[in-house]
């Protein structure tokens, strides 16, 4: 497990090395973006409790930080957790960190780098960490609707909870591509959609991939409080031995507060 978490590790160092390389022609930036810019702060919470013939609870949190409108970076850290239970056995167990760097944001081609950590109870993820680092271009950048498309290299590492007797190599690290798409557009001055998608097809194996994708509808009630449902959609097309499922689908409504 050391060795490849250090096999990983290198590959991470050589990415950070290539994004500050490229973090050295900024260049000006439209007027609209300023010197020290914006940070904000969204914290997410909804609970779902259904009984009947089936019962089900599920409890949704999410913080994140993000800095905005600056002239030549946008910084956004987060952080989420999902756990539920269906007929009295865990069902969703997911704890999540993210790390985001765009440099340029508002140019025609962002450079970016992400950084992941994931624990997935009923993937029998331990921990999933990624970085993956590459450009963005802004299909859409000026006015109120956000376009992107993204194309990355991805390094990651897996560490693996196994049932006894599994055959499956207990640690893993892959080399994948990144292409992902993000856009939010108002669809009236109080309702606001957005949708995000990233596929990650393994490097010499493009039937092996990873797809995440999510779409939600923000309505604000108040300057700061928002009502939030969001849908979800994962997909492992080689999940590991003893997880029954490839896709997983998730519908969540609750409360968004935003802070400037």
């Amino acid at each position: 497990m050391t060795g490849q978490f250090k096999h990983w590790a290198r590959h991470a160092s050589g990415a950070i090395l290539g994004m500050l390389a490229l973090a050295a022609p900024l260049g000006a930036q439209p007027a609209d973006s300023t010197n020290h810019g914006r940070w904000v702060t969204d914290a997410e919470l909804s609970f779902t409790d259904m009984a009947g013939n089936k019962s089900l609870s599920l409890l949704s949190t999410g913080l994140g930080f993000q800095l905005q409108e600056h002239r030549s970076v946008e910084v956004a850290v987060k952080g989420s957790a999902r756990y539920g239970k269906s007929e009295g056995s865990v069902a969703v167990s997911i704890y999540r960190g993210e790390f985001n760097l765009r440099l340029r944001p508002r140019r025609e081609i962002s450079p970016f780098l992400r950084t992941t950590l994931e624990h997935d109870a009923v993937r029998l993820l331990d921990v999933r960490a990624a970085i993956a680092v590459g450009a963005e271009v802004n299909l859409l950048a000026q006015g109120p609707s956000k376009m992107t498309l993204g194309l990355a290299l991805l390094q990651d590492y897996e560490s693996r909870d196994l049932p006894a007797g599994s055959t499956a190599e207990p640690t893993l690290s892959s080399t994948r591509f990144n292409l992902q798409f993000r856009g939010a557009t108002p669809l009236t001055p109080d309702v606001t959609l957005d949708h995000s998608s990233q596929i990650q097809p393994v490097a010499g194996d493009l039937a092996d991939y990873l797809l995440t994708s999510q779409t939600s509808i923000k309505v604000k009630l108040t300057r700061v409080l928002a009502f939030q449902t969001s849908y979800s959609f994962n997909r492992d097309v080689s999940p590991l031995p003893g997880v029954e499922f490839r896709n997983d689908r998730t519908l969540t409504t609750g409360l968004v507060v935003h802070l400037e």
